[in-house]
């Protein structure tokens, strides 16, 4: 057992995943009774805060995104820039007095891009390596590239939560390997990779609609559900990744709304539905990989990596795609039914990666 160690780990308040897949990473150290503090906010502290009540918390504030109704997401991130290189220079401030106040031993950041120290050893994890642009902007890749690997840079090693495999999930956004640097494979991580083997597919829960991601498509995706829902008989529970909220909106008695549960119940929403449709968020594709599931994969509109993702494992017959805009209820159910699910899951290894990580440290 490696000596007890205080690590910071802080999640990217860019929707909930960031958070989610993070928590393999926390239990496992917890397991190995190290001091875990979690320095977040927004939806990811507000779910950290439910999922390790007992650990201690900083609030991290960040800047949000703000995100286009429609199909501009590149250019409407583009439009903040000055807003992200302000809070980049805000995140390093922050994380040296957090570690300054906490005496922390080394930080895992997920994706934060300023949240790493030149005294203690940093981690930062990723499975976007190589950035996937919207159509159009392909020639731009090698600077986006280049610019993520500088950022990459500042910190001690890089974990991908991705198979070292010709036939990754994440296809080339997680390989190849950039020339230079320390960058680990350390398996797809995963809330539920503990569950799957306890629990049975009933297929008798009707509709299960997974909700996660940014306003305002968050909510778009929730109407649109909603409305054919409405004029449907079907049984159905929307799950709507609103960890900080408490209200539910008044629905006819086929449609269980729920803004957030604990991972047994989830777990069991997830192998007991008969139908998911899901965003394809990398983090959620890999709880339903996790408890293999297959679902229908709505990508958020212009998020090129969501839609690379879809677009890749619909090819490879793992998951159905359907676009937003083309969303209709009957043909999603229809094709459903008939839509086996095939992935090669290959064992974890998180758990002798962090045992050696907490040796070099």
């Amino acid at each position: 057992m490696a000596s007890s160690k205080t690590i910071l780990v802080c999640p990217l308040n860019w929707g909930i995943g960031h958070a989610t897949r993070l928590v393999p990473v926390i239990q496992e150290l917890l397991n190995r009774r190290q001091k875990v503090v979690i320095a977040a906010d927004g939806r990811p502290l507000a779910f950290l805060v439910r999922q390790f009540p007992g650990s201690d918390f900083i609030r991290f504030p960040s800047h949000e995104p703000r995100y286009a109704t429609a199909n501009h997401q590149f250019l409407k991130l583009a439009s903040q820039t000055p807003d992200f290189i302000s809070s980049y220079h805000n995140d390093r401030k922050k994380t040296d007095s957090i570690v300054k106040t906490t005496q922390a031993d080394a930080i895992i950041s997920d994706n934060r891009f300023g949240a790493f120290s030149k005294e203690i050893p940093s981690v930062y994890i990723t499975h976007q390596l190589h950035l996937v642009l919207p159509s159009g902007l392909g020639f731009l890749r090698p600077i986006a590239d280049h610019m993520h690997h500088r950022i990459i840079k500042n910190y001690s090693e890089c974990w991908i939560p991705d198979y070292d495999a010709a036939d990754n999930l994440a296809g080339r956004l997680s390989s190849p390997l950039p020339k230079k640097g320390r960058f680990y494979y350390i398996g797809l991580l995963s809330r539920f990779e503990n569950y799957g083997s306890g629990l049975h597919f009933h297929a008798e829960q009707g509709l299960l609609v997974l909700l996660s991601g940014p306003e305002p498509q968050r909510t778009i995706l929730e109407n649109i559900v909603l409305n054919q829902l409405r004029s449907s008989t079907q049984q159905a529970t929307i799950l709507r990744g609103l960890p900080e909220h408490t209200e539910i909106p008044e629905l006819p008695s086929h449609i269980r709304m729920i803004n957030h549960t604990d991972d047994t119940e989830l777990a069991g929403l997830i192998s007991g539905a008969k139908y998911i449709i899901a965003r394809a968020g990398y983090s959620t594709i890999m709880d339903l990989i996790s408890l293999g599931r297959t679902a229908t994969l709505i990508p958020t509109p212009g998020q090129s990596e969501q839609e690379y993702l879809a677009d890749r494992l619909h090819r490879k017959a793992v998951f159905q795609k359907v676009s937003q805009a083309d969303f209709q209820l009957d043909k999603v159910l229809q094709y459903a039914s008939t839509q086996p699910f095939s992935y090669p899951k290959q064992p974890s290894v998180l758990e002798t990666h962090i045992h050696h990580w907490l040796k070099r440290i």
